[in-house]
């Protein structure tokens, strides 16, 4: 299996990595989330919607955005190849209205 790489020069904070700190990262860590999400049946990504929880305390929404950004990249489109098996989990993405994020939860998990 061949592992692809994003490799950007910041995180989620905009704080830099340094040299081949993010190859060296993945590289150790992918294999393990791997591993760990065939034991899950359900991934649900909720995406950052303006209607939805406030951020933390000192939380920006170019954070939240970024962070949006690259949970989208891993669980949707897959970036790391963590879910190319027939043993990962379902990914869905839950609908951006709050309102509408439990209901759709429970109609997919009582398909699961």
């Amino acid at each position: 299996m061949t592992m692809r790489f994003a490799v950007s020069g910041s995180h989620a904070t905009g704080k830099s990595w340094q040299g081949t700190a993010v190859v060296e990262f993945l590289s150790a860590r992918v294999p393990i989330v791997r591993a760990s999400v065939r034991r899950l049946q359900l991934i649900a990504y909720l995406p950052v919607s303006p209607d939805g929880p406030e951020g933390r305390p000192g939380e920006d929404d170019g954070f939240r955005r970024r962070v949006d950004r690259c949970l989208r990249r891993a669980l949707l489109e897959d970036e790391y190849d963590l879910l190319d098996d027939r043993d990962a989990p379902a990914v869905v993405e839950l609908p951006r209205q709050p309102e509408r994020q439990l209901a759709e939860l429970v109609r997919l998990t009582e398909a699961v």
